[in-house]
């Protein structure tokens, strides 16, 4: 048989999404909080999901005169916004609806709204190491005797919701980490783990909860420009569980515009003196990156800076081994950004590198008027 139809053979033998999907949350902060929120308003006809490419976009079948374009949630199978269920872990206190009213993304009247549900979902203690985001200080954090085992404790608590979902995600939404280069430990899983022994400064928490959650058999969506599973080590543990790994930040919303315009500007060989973003959702990341080894949003977010082209331990006790899947997935979520005079600096430095007519200039600052202010909760 050819590729080719091995290929239409296997996708046409994907089987339609059933029972629960559970989405597991490392970082429930205002992007998290206003993604849960705004899942739980749709379900109760309170909202429309305004942005999500799986509910209301449509696909177009054969030509455009036979006017055959369904929702692609009604094309494809996947799982429906009932069966949705939410866990997570965060380094601060309280329920996900005071984490809500802190990030002040939605207003009053629509968290009142669904108050109950926001408030019966309370996240886990959570896998934190202030060397990897200095601005931070976590009040709710696991301890362990090294970086395995604090990463089996996220494996047991990925068990235990397995008992209460039939499939899982997750999807990190933690603030963004220090920049980190691949080094030894990151070149095969075996190093990998024993550098989890070792405690081996390579390993940041974002991968901690990546290896958890490849050795459980569940997909990894990094929603943070970090290097997290661009390694070799968790793309080979991704293999031989056969569990998807995606992501490179967020980029839905100011660092997504400039995606857009960056290559358009380039096009055209139109120089730029610079530019600056306000802080509209991610919140925490403008303190995070205002740190000056927090380079990672400036250097890992590859599609802006090169103007449009991305390039790219031991068993858990507890538990069964977990069985490797496959499930077809539809993720969205909103947006994270920053503001920071360092990485407004970096972007004019950095975004137009690869082609502009004219040498950047650095930015002055925005009017104080309009620079936003940060509220105190994760991304």
């Amino acid at each position: 048989m050819s590729s080719t139809g091995a290929a239409t053979q296997e996708a046409a033998s994907i089987k339609p999404a059933t029972g629960k999907l559970g989405i597991m949350i490392p970082g429930m902060g205002a992007v998290a909080t206003t993604l849960i929120a705004g899942v739980e308003a749709i379900r109760r006809g309170l909202a429309k999901p305004i942005g999500s490419t799986s509910q209301m976009s449509t696909i177009r079948l054969g030509k455009r005169t036979d006017g055959r374009s369904p929702l692609i949630k009604d094309f494809v199978p996947i799982a429906h916004l009932d069966d949705l269920v939410f866990t997570g872990w965060d380094i601060f206190g309280g329920n996900l609806y005071d984490a809500a009213k802190t990030a002040q993304v939605l207003d009053r009247d629509q968290l009142e709204q669904i108050r109950p549900y926001l408030e019966s979902i309370e996240p886990m203690p959570a896998v934190f190491d202030q060397h990897y985001v200095k601005r931070l200080e976590g009040k709710k954090v696991k301890t362990g005797k090294n970086k395995c085992d604090l990463a089996n404790q996220i494996r047991n608590d990925i068990a235990e919701f397995k008992t209460r979902t039939d499939r899982q995600v997750m999807i990190w939404c933690g603030s963004t980490e220090i920049f980190l280069e691949q080094t030894a430990v990151h070149r095969t899983l075996e190093a990998f783990e024993k550098g989890m022994i070792d405690n081996d400064p390579g390993i940041s928490p974002s991968m901690l909860y990546a290896w958890a959650a490849l050795k459980e058999g569940i997909p990894f969506a990094n929603g943070a420009p970090n290097l997290t599973v661009d390694i070799p080590a968790l793309q080979e543990l991704s293999k031989k569980m056969n569990a998807p790994i995606c992501g490179k930040d967020f980029k839905t919303g100011q660092t997504f515009i400039k995606t857009v315009l960056a290559p358009a500007f380039k096009v055209r060989n139109l120089g730029v003196s610079g530019w600056y973003s306000t802080n509209i959702l991610g919140n925490r990341d403008g303190e995070v990156l205002d740190d000056p080894e927090a380079t990672t949003k400036r250097v890992g977010t590859t599609s802006t800076s090169s103007a449009g082209s991305a390039t790219r331990c031991s068993s858990r006790s507890t538990s069964s081994a977990a069985t490797p899947s496959s499930p077809l997935l539809s993720l969205s979520t909103s947006s994270s950004s920053w503001t920071s005079r360092r990485a407004r600096q970096a972007c004019a430095a950095s975004a137009f590198r690869s082609g502009s007519a004219s040498t950047s200039r650095l930015p002055t600052a925005p009017p104080a008027s309009t620079r936003s202010m940060t509220s105190s909760s994760s991304r």
